[in-house]
């Protein structure tokens, strides 16, 4: 027998592109990780890919080597506040752009 995780099946009741995000926003990483090739497939059957760019990065994000304090590189966190911010305007096209970092003013 063939059952998903409740949270998989969440996804898979989604009806619209701003729920698939809203899903995709608020799931753990860890999840979004052990199960991206699943979570792909339920957004290509939805007909939705806008979310393979947001998964590549969290999956990309969360093998990257941290440096010697355990914390990621900049490089890092600014892949994934750009995919984020992506999925946020993909889901809401009049949200702004997210305020510049004041340390890079």
């Amino acid at each position: 027998m063939n059952t998903l995780l409740p949270i998989i099946e969440q996804l898979a009741a989604c009806r619209t592109d701003p729920e698939r995000i809203d899903w995709l926003l608020r799931c753990p990483f860890a999840i979004l990780r052990k199960y991206d090739f699943t979570i792909r497939n339920w957004l290509q059957i939805a007909g939705f890919r806008g979310g393979d760019d947001y998964l590549d990065a969290v999956r990309i994000s969360m093998s990257a080597v941290r440096n010697a304090d355990g914390f990621w590189e900049q490089d890092q966190y600014d892949l994934l506040t750009t995919a984020i911010d992506n999925m946020r305007r993909l889901a809401m096209p009049d949200v702004p752009p997210a305020p510049p970092d004041p340390t890079e003013l």
